[in-house]
C-alpha cells in the first residue's frame, strides 16, 4: 500500500503546531491581562480628574500612565524575548514542541 509522506508527517506536525500555539496563547493572555490592569487603573484616575473638571491633572495623569504603559510593555516584550527559549521547558518535555514554541514566541513579540 502506497502512503504519501505528507499524510504520515501531517498529524505529527499538526500536534506540534497546536501544542506550541497553546503555549504562546497562554503567555500572550498572561501579559495581556497584566498590562490591561494598568489600563483599568488609568481609566479610573483620568475619569476622576475629568469628573472634578481638572483638565490639567487629567493631562498629568495621562502622561504619567503613558510612560508607565510604555515601560511595562517594553519589560513584557523583553521578558518574552529573553525567556522564549526557557519557557517551553516549563510547559513540556517534548523537544519538538519546545523548538516549535521558540520560533512562535519570537514571531509574537
Amino acid at each position: 500500500m502506497f502512503r504519501p509522506l505528507g499524510a504520515s508527517v501531517l498529524p505529527v506536525y499538526a500536534i506540534l503546531c497546536g501544542g506550541s500555539l497553546q503555549i504562546v496563547i497562554q503567555l500572550w493572555w498572561l501579559s495581556l491581562f497584566a498590562l490591561d490592569s494598568l489600563a483599568v487603573a488609568a481609566q479610573g484616575l483620568v475619569g476622576t480628574s475629568i469628573g472634578q473638571n481638572d483638565k490639567k491633572q487629567a493631562r498629568v495623569v495621562t502622561n504619567r500612565i503613558l510612560g508607565w504603559g510604555l515601560l511595562a510593555g517594553s519589560y513584557v516584550a523583553s521578558a518574552l524575548c529573553i525567556c522564549g527559549a526557557v519557557a517551553p521547558q516549563i510547559f513540556t518535555e517534548d523537544a519538538g514542541l519546545q523548538r516549535a514554541r521558540v520560533s512562535k514566541t519570537s514571531t509574537v513579540v
